[in-house]
């Protein structure tokens, strides 16, 4: 417990409280350290008795406060600062290994306002993800990415589930640069489902290709189906069921 209160008139620098560990090896044996510097352990066991044992707190609990009643005062200080500086380490600079299936791994609640809750800066990153999510393809109603919107966060607004299914309850706006969009499908077959609404498109459209076809499908059997297509400077009309052009 460290108080300390005078009229200062040089800051301080360095640690309050250190743990340090160098291992220097100089002989020609093989070796191999496992070991941690620092090991915080709680356990609670209950073995007897009808009552009822409750378990709160932390395992390890780091608070940070500032406060100034005259003056300024500006803090930018980090309550938890992990540097990982061995470039040969291939270890995680932070692990988190939950085993309670009905628990929160990592449970973030942030106040802010303007700044943002999670950043990361990739910019390095060449054939690795920024963010790889793995899931398995038997889940029901979970998904692999959620995001909750709306009023408190009632409203899903977005996810993608464990077959790569995505669901937008809003409007996909690309924004304006010298590259156009592309929609690439795998399988040479894109498929736009509008659900019980039309498919409006407020804008040209234009299609791209050595014959360009529109075909017109109609899902009742005994209706025939047409296209209307483009080649060798003429448009066609062909009703497709009949192979006859019109």
């Amino acid at each position: 417990n460290h108080t300390d209160t005078a009229n200062y008139t040089t800051g301080k620098t360095g640690n309050m409280n250190s743990f340090v560990s160098n291992r220097i090896h100089t002989g020609a044996a093989s070796v191999t350290d496992n070991f941690d510097l620092a090991s915080v352990r709680r356990s609670t066991t209950r073995t007897a008795g009808a009552g009822t044992t409750t378990s709160q707190g932390s395992a390890l609990y780091l608070e940070n406060t500032s406060s100034f009643s005259s003056g300024t005062l500006t803090d930018t200080s980090i309550t938890l600062e992990i540097n990982q500086l061995s470039t040969i380490n291939t270890g995680d600079a932070v692990f988190i290994n939950q085993d309670n299936d009905d628990a929160i791994a990592l449970n973030i609640d942030a106040e802010n306002v303007s700044a943002d809750v999670v950043a990361m800066d990739g910019t390095l990153l060449t054939t690795g993800d920024a963010i790889q999510i793995t899931v398995d393809n038997t889940m029901t109603t979970g998904r692999a990415l959620r995001v909750l919107g709306g009023a408190a966060g009632a409203t899903e607004v977005f996810n993608v589930d464990e077959d790569g299914n995505v669901v937008l309850d809003g409007t996909l706006t690309f924004e304006s640069g010298t590259t156009d969009p592309v929609f690439t499908s795998g399988d040479a077959t894109l498929t736009i489902t509008p659900g019980g609404s039309d498919l409006i498109v407020a804008d040209d459209v234009e299609l791209q290709d050595a014959t360009p076809h529109l075909r017109l499908t109609d899902t009742t059997a005994s209706q025939d189906d047409f296209e209307w297509y483009a080649d060798t400077s003429e448009v066609y009309l062909m009703n497709v069921t009949d192979a006859i052009n019109l």
